[in-house]
């Protein structure tokens, strides 16, 4: 499954002393892969500006290790800042869109479920997870979708230097 970590899991929830078990576990299953995490790239430097404050810069960078880090396009970019007050929003949304991702984890599920964003909570993930999850009927051959968690940071390398 593939879900995109809102900022506020980390500036939120890793500060969340009576979430830490949940933090712990979801942090597992993305390393081993049971979980594919993406985090935009927009939001990193606010992230670590706020964990600076409370130490928890080095934790961030465990994440980071597993995570994939989204970025974006300029015209997606622009696009956002003409939306103004949902920039974030429009953001989400269109990672969403463009890498069916299933969800968005945050400490605040219930704020984006009313702009029509599917999302789960920290403190009981793994039960609103399951609820997108699907059973598997049958395997393709070549399922890109599934491996395009792994080539990513690959890819992106390569178009990046195509293109600068």
């Amino acid at each position: 499954m593939q879900i995109l970590f809102h900022k506020d899991f980390f500036t939120e929830s890793l500060q969340n002393d009576s979430l830490k078990g949940q933090c712990q576990s979801l942090f597992d299953k993305c390393r081993d892969k049971n979980i594919e995490g993406w985090i935009l790239a927009t939001s990193v430097p606010e992230i670590i500006k706020t964990l600076q404050k409370v130490n928890l810069v080095n934790v961030f960078k465990e994440w980071l290790d597993i995570l994939t880090i989204l970025p974006l396009t300029g015209n997606e970019l622009r696009d956002g800042l003409k939306e103004a007050d949902n920039y974030e929003l429009y953001l989400i949304k269109q990672a969403i869109s463009s890498f069916r991702l299933k969800a968005v984890l945050t400490a605040h599920p219930d704020t984006l479920k009313t702009n029509g964003i599917a999302a789960v909570g920290c403190s009981n993930f793994e039960e609103d997870i399951s609820k997108f999850l699907s059973p598997v009927n049958s395997v393709p051959l070549v399922n890109v979708p599934a491996t395009h968690h792994d080539l990513w940071n690959d890819v992106e390398d390569q178009m990046a230097g195509v293109v600068r």
